[in-house]
């Protein structure tokens, strides 16, 4: 399907990133998370992607997740192009999700548009579900002030329990 990174840790295996999210050439928003649900705290290229790591953290249904965790080709219109979806989501009933996260207005752009009715195509082909989790929907309430509330008030990972 694409390319994966991973690493032994004790006898677990453990997926990684296959690209460097969090760089020191970049002027733009980088953020690194600290998480409850992987073994590393989670590194975030948006505003929008350290929303989302605070929502899957918060979330139930979630056991754990992976940033960019492949490299996948994709035939968008007439050329193949690189992409690395955002997020694979482990959810606590063993089945995955896999997520981009974008702005709502970018979807409008028919350039980005092709590349994600593209990439939701690819997944399809292979039985996967794919979704685009948009500011729209992060920023709903009472999403959003629940989500905020309750980050407020969480403790950081024990460092004993690791």
């Amino acid at each position: 399907m694409g390319r994966y990174c991973s690493e032994v840790i004790g006898e677990q295996e453990t997926i990684m990133s296959v690209r460097k999210v969090v760089t020191r050439r970049s002027n733009h928003f980088r953020a690194i998370i600290p998480s409850r649900k992987n073994p590393h705290p989670t590194p975030c290229e948006s505003i929008l992607e350290a929303e989302f790591v605070r929502f899957l953290e918060l979330s139930p249904t979630v056991a754990s997740f992976i940033v960019q965790p492949m490299k996948l080709e994709l035939q968008v219109g007439d050329e193949m192009q690189r992409y690395f979806p955002d997020f694979r989501v482990f959810l606590t009933d063993g089945k995955d999700v896999w997520c981009e996260v974008k702005p709502e207005a970018r979807l409008a752009v028919a350039r980005v548009a092709a590349r994600m009715s593209a990439a939701h195509a690819r997944f399809a082909r292979d039985g996967s579900k794919f979704v685009v989790v948009t500011d729209t929907w992060l920023h709903q309430e009472p999403r959003r002030s629940n989500v905020a509330g309750l980050m407020y008030h969480r403790r950081a990972p024990s460092l004993r329990s690791r």
